[in-house]
């Protein structure tokens, strides 16, 4: 049996769509690092495979294994890390 291509239709769109959401994707990123600190905004790096794996099991009813639990466990630990300084400063410091 042969394989039936998408349509022109679905192949405009699949590639708007591409294309659209990687201009969204870069603006909000350029948006982010006029605002923020570049190694902050660099966290988002880390986090995206941290929310799809949440995103997988909360939406899709996906099994995280222990290793990805553990995987994202240290990328928290590091990003508790980086932010430790700055929290401690903000909320425990005495005024």
């Amino acid at each position: 049996m042969p394989t039936q291509l998408p349509s022109t239709q679905a192949m405009i769109g699949f590639v708007f769509t591409m294309i659209m959401s990687s201009i969204v994707a870069m603006l909000c990123y350029f948006w982010l690092i006029r605002r923020l600190n570049a190694s902050t905004v660099s966290l988002s790096n880390v986090m995206t495979p941290v929310i799809a794996l949440v995103l997988g099991a909360t939406l899709n009813h996906e099994i995280i294994s222990s290793h990805a639990f553990a995987g994202i466990a240290v990328v928290m630990f590091g990003i508790i890390m980086y932010f430790w300084k700055e929290w401690r400063e903000q909320y425990f410091s005495k005024h």
